[in-house]
């Protein structure tokens, strides 16, 4: 077990001479929120995707709009992914990543070979079946608010089966909040699986256990997603704003890869073709 404590620090803005610097002086203008997290990986070479919708083992409590923000946790042997990230996406910066160890330790920068698609790009590479729900928050009815509000039960929640004998399936799940750029209301989504014993029945209980799968922290965009593999079962989709209370109608975009049997025909010159033929049903 050792100690380890990372810094991470906004450099300061271009042509900026201050040796002390107050994030009360230009609040939230040329700092912006940022936090830190860690997540545990089996190997050097990880599916970004996979890891990340994975709860982290370690991170700050919350971005702030801070010039540095540590943390100190307690690590076993192995490797970890650490990502700094600013609160809102697309937000440029530079940044500086310290490490302090109690034993040896070695950082360096991974390389994304093939990035998951990002809101409104093309799926990954594979046939996809593809569902549209539409739904809405409506105050005193489905606008619950995030899991920090006990109200949270109230929000929409929609089903996603994994039939048996297929195997993992690649899936990804899109929210959409249909509004202006400007109006947009923090959003987020939580995916949780359904015990076998209950037959899909008990939401109330089952949004008490812990998400299998999370889209968070809830973000001012018009549309947030996730990629994520997801083993035979029943799954509930839960999005919800970050207050309960808040009104808007959306879209939950479920895209499920299709994975079929590859078909092999080896012919030559001179011989009758054998024909190779492959027959599937699409269930919804």
């Amino acid at each position: 077990m050792r100690t380890v404590d990372w810094a991470g620090r906004a450099q300061a803005p271009v042509g900026d001479s201050r040796a002390v610097w107050s994030p009360a002086s230009i609040l939230g203008k040329d700092y912006p929120a940022v936090g830190l997290h860690l997540w545990k990986v089996e190997k050097r070479r990880v599916s970004l995707p996979r890891i990340l919708s994975t709860p982290p083992v370690a991170g700050t409590v919350c971005h702030a709009y801070d010039r540095e923000v540590h943390l100190r946790c307690e690590l076993t042997p192995g490797y970890y992914l650490a990502v700094p990230s600013t609160f809102l996406k697309n937000v440029p910066g530079q940044f500086l990543l310290r490490v302090f160890s109690s034993g040896r330790v070695s950082l360096s920068a991974i390389k994304t070979v093939v990035q998951s698609p990002g809101p409104g790009e093309t799926l990954l590479a594979g046939e996809w079946e593809t569902v549209q729900l539409q739904g809405s928050w409506k105050i005193g009815q489905t606008a619950g608010g995030s899991r920090n509000f006990a109200s949270y039960s109230s929000n929409p929640c929609f089903p996603l089966t994994i039939p048996e004998g297929a195997g993992p399936r690649c899936v990804r799940i899109t929210l959409h909040q249909h509004c202006l750029d400007s109006d947009c209301h923090p959003i987020g989504f939580h995916v949780f699986q359904v015990p076998a014993d209950n037959g899909g029945q008990g939401t109330p209980s089952l949004l008490l256990q812990k998400p299998l799968l999370s889209c968070v922290p809830h973000c001012y965009t018009q549309e947030v997603s996730r990629v994520c593999h997801l083993s035979a079962g029943t799954y509930r989709i839960v999005p919800s704003t970050y207050l309960p209370d808040t009104e808007g109608a959306f879209t939950v975009t479920i895209a499920t890869r299709i994975d079929r049997r590859s078909i092999h025909s080896q012919e030559m010159l001179g011989q009758l073709l054998q024909e190779a033929s492959f027959m599937a049903v699409m269930k919804t």
